[in-house]
């Protein structure tokens, strides 16, 4: 007896393992496409979704692509993950980078499923690329890169806020200046709020930080639950933002060295506010890759500050200047029903230098100094590779 064909719809189930997630290699997918769509004309598009799923190419091959499209516009709308890297090796002659990256606009005008955009290899003309972002409505993640002086304007800032209907997670690289062409821009912009849950900013000069927290007001505080701030210095005003943000659990922090003494007293004061934080990452830059630099504040001042939902902070660059031997003891086994707080950074130890956790109960009002396990390092990064 002939085995009855099965229904498209339990084809599409079967296989659909083979879809890779968005980041990840999509070499096995795309070969998994290939073949299927050799199998038979209604296996076809089944196979092309996963050959077109998730796309990463070089500026170099947009116009080419572009052209693909136009023979088989079909193909556009499996696309819901694009990636575009630039080929640094064409920068000597001038070629093909220039000309992919100015055809980018038309590119995403044909992606109308797209989901996730990542341009943080290149530098695109921004308020282009915003333009066109805009209208797509199923972008949820947006990743973008600005190498010159970011003028961000109520241009900007209303196309972000009007557009993008479901964005949760957006990224914003800028390598140069990050200012607002007005003081006013952000008090004036549409209320209607962006709701995303995680938020990235990242600049390299000091200028840039005295906008942050105004840009910030963009995004709706109840919705955001992860934040990074890499830049020089990230801001006060950006922390007294944030505890407004009544689901943040995530937070990262990176500053340049010479902002630390103002800086982490600042962040304390203001995280002691934030009753849903678990998570907090704070990184010095400036040195090399193993320096650390001596927390401005006491050991006692930290753990007074923390809010009682903090589970980590990670200030492993830094060290605790005044935790010496006598709070040495062992982890209990309370640590398995998530009642401890860690504390890692770096602490004195004899001749040298020792990575340290510290760990106190949530609720444990007498022991002002917690207790500390040392650990055998010299810096986190030889603790992370072996």
């Amino acid at each position: 007896m002939p085995i009855p064909s099965l229904p498209i719809e339990i084809v599409s189930e079967i296989v659909s393992h083979l879809r890779t997630p968005l980041k990840s290699d999509s070499h096995e997918a795309i070969e998994a496409g290939q073949s299927l769509s050799l199998v038979c004309r209604r296996w076809s598009p089944i196979g092309q979704a996963l050959r077109w799923n998730d796309l990463e190419i070089g500026t170099i091959s947009v116009p080419s692509l572009l052209a693909h499209f136009d023979l088989h516009p079909h193909l556009a709308r499996f696309v819901t993950s694009f990636a575009l890297y630039g080929n640094t090796q064409l920068h000597d002659n001038g070629n093909g980078d220039g000309e992919g990256v100015g055809a980018l606009p038309r590119l995403l005008s044909v992606l109308g499923q797209l989901a996730s955009l990542d341009l943080r290899q290149i530098s695109a003309n921004l308020p282009v690329v915003m333009q066109t972002a805009a209208p797509l409505q199923h972008l949820t993640e947006l990743y973008l890169l600005s190498d010159h002086c970011l003028d961000w304007n109520e241009r900007l800032t209303s196309t972000l806020v009007a557009g993008l209907p479901v964005l949760r997670d957006f990224s914003l690289t800028a390598l140069q200046d990050f200012v607002l062409d007005d003081d006013d821009i952000i008090a004036t912009a549409p209320r209607n709020l962006k709701k995303v849950q995680h938020i990235s900013l990242s600049w390299y000069t000091s200028k840039g930080s005295n906008v942050v927290h105004r840009f910030l007001s963009i995004f709706d505080p109840a919705a955001l639950r992860i934040c990074a701030l890499v830049g020089a210095p990230a801001c006060a005003s950006a922390y007294e933002w944030l505890v407004a943000c009544s689901n943040l659990s995530n937070l990262r922090i990176a500053i340049v060295c010479g902002f630390l003494t103002s800086n982490f007293p600042s962040l304390l004061d203001n995280i002691s506010k934030m009753k849903s934080l678990e998570c907090i990452e704070y990184r010095v830059f400036g040195g090399t890759r193993d320096d650390f630099y001596t927390l401005p504040v006491s050991l006692e001042v930290i753990l007074v500050s923390i809010p009682s939902t903090l589970e980590r902070f990670r200030v492993q660059n830094l060290l605790f200047a005044d935790s010496d031997e006598s709070h040495d003891l062992p982890i209990p086994d309370s640590v398995l029903d998530d009642n401890l707080c860690f504390i890692e950074g770096m602490v004195s130890w004899q001749e040298g230098y020792r990575c340290a956790v510290i760990w106190k109960d949530k609720g444990d009002k007498k022991s002002k100094n917690g207790h500390r396990i040392v650990l055998g390092f010299e810096s986190w990064n030889e603790a992370d590779e072996t």
